[in-house]
């Protein structure tokens, strides 16, 4: 049923006419001009697409600190990422978490906790759980040596890499690999903030939630000219909804990839909004090989000098927009706008329809 859909997607392939994109907000890493991360993993520009990529960028990363590793995540348990982390604290590096100690529980999850007990003897360790004044910790990046930074919508554990115990499969997740260098400060002043419970300051680069999130988002929405394409796990928070209603009235196409039942084997708590939006106009498809756990937003693809990608970690939920520590780019980059819409039109045909 996904096939008659082909057409409309013609709209989210965006073609290369020139080689670089116009006003980009970030510099992304090229692969190729680095030893630390094998470029068969990871796009031109740095666009990490998972599960393929599997965890390698990540453990190819930490292998390259000299010193030091900050880390942020919702879920950490994966036994490869902490064994790749004990070495580097094996040879002096110095390692920080920022990490959320109590992550949701779910039939769809294998519920792993993270064995932190074993990192937090060494005296190259420190680790924060939780940050004070939000509900949850959410977000998932990595910073080496404050020359390589991560950031990306899936977990550090090993379901997500793999897919669970009881048979659910691994995720759909993207991550953007970074070496701007007022990007980098951004992020290591994030993470540093964050472990001493103060605010960050405002940012000119990265999106921090909930401070600038919903904000961001709405203004992605609003401004969309003619097409957006959405990974999304959730669809439950009333004002993104009303903005994307808005925008598929004033002629936006737009398509959403998400999982069928997140979190439940029957029940779907974004039927609701779904259905709206369908009856709007939107396309809503439900990935049947992997969990579609990403967050991202590819906006006017089929536009180069307008075309624009979101990656983060906030879901369309309102807890996630206004109360939880979220964390996101936008970048402006036509090499990563094909790379994504690829993965778009792949797994539309991976996927079924509503």
């Amino acid at each position: 049923m996904a096939k008659q859909y082909i057409a409309f997607l013609g709209f989210c392939i965006a073609l290369c006419f020139s080689a670089a994109s116009a006003n980009p907000p970030a510099q992304l890493l090229n692969c190729s001009q680095t030893s630390k991360i094998d470029p068969s993993i990871c796009g031109k520009k740095g666009l990490v697409v998972l599960p393929e990529a599997t965890r390698r960028p990540w453990i190819q990363a930490i292998d390259s600190a000299e010193k030091r590793i900050r880390l942020a995540a919702y879920k950490f348990s994966d036994p490869f990422i902490i064994d790749a982390l004990k070495m580097a604290i094996a040879r002096g590096v110095k390692v920080s978490l920022v990490i959320e100690p109590a992550p949701f529980a779910h039939e769809k999850s294998d519920n792993v906790l993270s064995p932190l007990i074993a990192l937090a003897i060494n005296e190259n360790m420190s680790i924060s759980e939780g940050i004070r004044g939000y509900t949850q910790t959410h977000y998932k990046a990595l910073l080496v040596d404050d020359t390589l930074g991560i950031i990306g919508t899936g977990n550090f554990d090993a379901e997500s890499f793999d897919g669970t115990q009881q048979g659910s499969p691994p995720c759909r997740d993207f991550a953007v690999m970074i070496n701007h260098p007022e990007i980098l400060q951004e992020l290591e002043h994030i993470i540093t903030s964050d472990q001493m419970g103060v605010k960050p300051n405002q940012l000119k680069y990265l999106v921090l939630g909930p401070e600038r999130m919903r904000e961001t988002l709405t203004d992605l929405i609003d401004k969309a000219k003619k097409s957006i394409c959405i990974y999304q796990q959730f669809l439950q928070d009333e004002d993104l909804t009303a903005h994307l209603e808005k925008a598929l009235k004033r002629g936006v196409e737009i398509a959403f990839i998400m999982p069928e039942y997140p979190f439940h084997s029957t029940l779907n708590p974004n039927f609701v909004n779904q259905r709206r939006l369908q009856k709007a106009g939107a396309k809503i498809f439900f990935h049947k090989l992997l969990y579609a756990h990403a967050k991202a937003l590819i906006i006017d693809a089929e536009t180069p000098t307008e075309s624009r990608v979101w990656i983060g970690s906030t879901n369309f939920y309102t807890p996630s927009l206004d109360n939880t520590r979220e964390l996101g780019i936008t970048i402006q980059n036509i090499e990563i706008t094909q790379e994504m819409q690829a993965a778009f039109q792949k797994d539309v045909l991976l996927s079924k329809a509503m």
